[in-house]
């Protein structure tokens, strides 16, 4: 089974790779295709995909992997397009920032940034109805993750140390827009 982990980016995606990396029966990529130019074919068995631009392609990978699932990270509205604000589009597809280019330039203030949100919602809820039945879904908001990662951690099949996991939430991995840090705690943490 494989995990495609989506969301819009500056939503907790590199805070959860550091939780779901502590189970042991699990390969965890983050952006692996856009960074490492990995083909979608692949997602082997056993691994959690992270990254937001699955989204475009949702519907493809849950009908290619018919055993896949799909965590459907969520973050508040307004707490996301404000670090989307402050950070800036990073690895958002390059048509939006063609759409938007110089939004950031001298601390203007980023509308747009609120109709990104907007856009990846309504892309990851167009797929799920049509191709995910419930059972293929879960949805992890950012601000009730520390509630929420017993019942994903079990729903995606985890073993490992799920107390180190459950205390990767505790930490903001990527405050400061930077990317992976690389930083994972260890026993005495």
């Amino acid at each position: 089974m494989r995990v495609f982990v989506v969301g819009t980016g500056r939503c907790g995606t590199s805070t959860f790779r550091h939780a779901a990396s502590l189970a042991l029966n699990k390969s965890v990529r983050q952006e692996s295709a856009y960074w490492n130019g990995v083909s979608h074919r692949e997602y082997l068995d056993g691994c959690i995909e992270i990254g937001h631009q699955l989204t475009w392609v949702l519907s493809y990978l849950l009908h290619r992997y018919r055993d896949s699932k799909i965590v459907h990270l969520v973050r508040d509205k307004e707490s996301c397009v404000r670090s989307l604000q402050k950070n800036g589009l990073g690895t958002i597809p390059s048509w939006y920032n063609m759409l938007y280019a110089g939004c950031h330039e001298n601390g203007n203030p980023c509308p747009p940034c609120s109709d990104l949100f907007d856009i990846y919602y309504d892309q990851v809820n167009f797929s799920i109805p049509n191709v995910t039945p419930t059972h293929r879904y879960f949805r992890l908001k950012l601000e009730a993750a520390k509630e929420q990662w017993r019942a994903c951690w079990d729903w995606m099949s985890c073993e490992g140390d799920f107390e180190r996991s459950l205390a990767c939430w505790a930490k903001k991995y990527n405050q400061d827009g930077c990317g992976s840090d690389g930083y994972l705690p260890d026993a005495a943490e």
